[in-house]
């Protein structure tokens, strides 16, 4: 083991200390991004009042408003998929003292979105399991003799103050936590089985909302960040933003903080709970659905299959469906409920600053890690991460043989391998069997679809292609 000289602590600090400084000049569209829009200059001034970087403001405004708005508003089907959901996890990167806690507190005294009345105040939160992020909706009551669930709200906010605090429950044994925020991110349907029945909770899809903001430190965030965490698909679910304010100086002018200002809600858009009224959406099987025009449209279906012809998935795998959402609340906020290529050309700085903030993070990471490597023995802690990708790899692969196995033989007739059935098969892959499906899926190795197990209730199954089973 070799320990690590006084000049390679001063090189690695150095190098942090770059990337911090540089960030300004990489990490924002421009500060005349704000300008155009009323709203936007507000939420400028607002941040400037706060000292903290504009886009860290924007996306606590976004964060909130998700949670503010019912699930039952949903985005359009887009080429033949389920409606897509306005659910936003974003980090804000930075230090402790950077101003996290500055804007959150302040933001519900600045920003309305809301009427003074309604029926399901959105809850805040701080999320520890899995199980308990789906209790914070649903309950289980005793009807005549038998448990029925009875949802308690709607919605929910969850603030987590530094996400490095899930990482000792994100992968331990039997950790739920990790699936369930990358399901709710999609708005699908969730819950959970246990040995009583009066303990199973269960979500509809797009029955809740969950809106997320996480704080991050820059060298931290190895649960977000890792390759585990990108193979497994939770980075690429959440929005980064950037708290240091790349215009603040010692010398900077002291600014006030502007007046409350009450957002223009879309006319017709149902807030809380009663649907009704014309707008510029349109009312569809119960829900309120978000215009997008054809433009975007085409240009995302373009984009999908691109994707899919060439696979690039990594670390940008959602990011259309992120920059959707973003300009339906860009577009939401001003009074607006379809998606206009203004608002997805908005939407495109938000991802910009979103991808450079993110990048920056995991530059972090690695200086941050070639510290630590250095004072253990040379890249140990590095090596980590490519070792952890080429372990989920193979569990995927072993578990696609299982699938093609039992296909076919027919051992469950059409209906597939569940997560059981894959770890039953290769107990040794248990604790990353989450992440080798998702990995064997993305990477079209492996179909999925949900069906009723004999109990009644919804599980996933897995199934080979067609061409693994000839």
């Amino acid at each position: 083991m070799t320990a690590a000289t006084d000049d390679e602590r001063e090189d690695a600090r150095a190098r942090m200390e770059g990337l911090l400084s540089d960030l300004e000049a990489r990490a924002a569209p421009g500060a005349e991004w704000f300008g155009a829009t009323p709203l936007l200059r507000h939420i400028r001034e607002w941040a400037r009042s706060l000292d903290v970087n504009p886009f860290a403001a924007l996306g606590v405004v976004m964060a909130r408003l998700s949670g503010d708005i019912p699930p039952w508003v949903v985005l359009p089907p887009l080429a033949g998929s389920a409606p897509g959901t306005l659910n936003l996890y974003v980090v804000l990167a930075g230090g402790s003292g950077m101003g996290k806690s500055d804007v959150l507190s302040s933001h519900d005294q600045r920003f309305r979105p809301r009427p003074g009345i309604h029926n399901d105040p959105v809850r805040a939160f701080e999320p520890a399991t899995g199980e308990g992020i789906i209790t914070r909706y649903v309950q289980m009551q005793k009807l005549d003799g038998r448990y029925v669930h009875t949802m308690v709200h709607h919605q929910a906010f969850a603030d987590i103050d530094e996400i490095d605090a899930l990482e000792a429950q994100a992968y331990r044994g039997g950790s739920t936590i990790v699936p369930v925020l990358k399901t709710m991110w999609s708005g699908k349907a969730i819950g959970t089985a246990t040995a009583t029945e009066e303990r199973d909770r269960h979500l509809d899809a797009h029955s809740y909302r969950l809106a997320l903001v996480a704080g991050c430190q820059y060298g931290a965030g190895d649960v977000l960040l890792g390759a585990r965490a990108q193979l497994g698909g939770l980075t690429q679910r959440f929005l980064f933003a950037n708290l240091r304010d790349p215009d603040l100086t010692a010398d900077s002018p002291e600014t006030d903080a502007p007046a409350p200002v009450q957002l223009r809600l879309p006319d017709g858009m149902p807030f809380p709970t009663a649907l009704g009224g014309e707008g510029a959406g349109r009312h569809v099987g119960g829900r309120f659905v978000v215009r997008v025009d054809a433009a975007v449209h085409s240009e995302m279906r373009r984009a999908r299959r691109l994707q899919r012809m060439h696979q690039p998935g990594g670390v940008d795998g959602h990011w259309q469906y992120t920059r959707l959402r973003v300009a339906a609340l860009l577009a939401i906020a001003h009074g607006d409920a379809t998606v206009t290529v203004d608002w997805w050309q908005l939407a495109h700085g938000v991802m910009l600053h979103s991808d450079r903030t993110r990048n920056s993070m995991l530059e972090a990471l690695t200086v941050q890690r070639d510290r630590e490597a250095s004072g253990r023995g040379r890249s140990d802690g590095i090596r980590a991460d490519a070792a952890d990708a080429e372990l989920i790899a193979r569990a995927a692969t072993t578990f696609v043989q299982i699938a093609a196995k039992h296909a076919a033989t027919r051992q469950h007739a059409d209906a597939g391998c569940t997560l059981r059935c894959m770890t039953q098969g290769a107990p040794r892959h248990r604790d990353r069997a989450e992440a080798a499906l998702t990995w064997a899926v993305d990477r079209g190795m492996l179909l999925h679809a949900e069906r009723k197990n004999r109990r009644g209730r919804d599980t996933t199954h897995y199934s080979p292609p067609p061409l693994l089973t000839g």
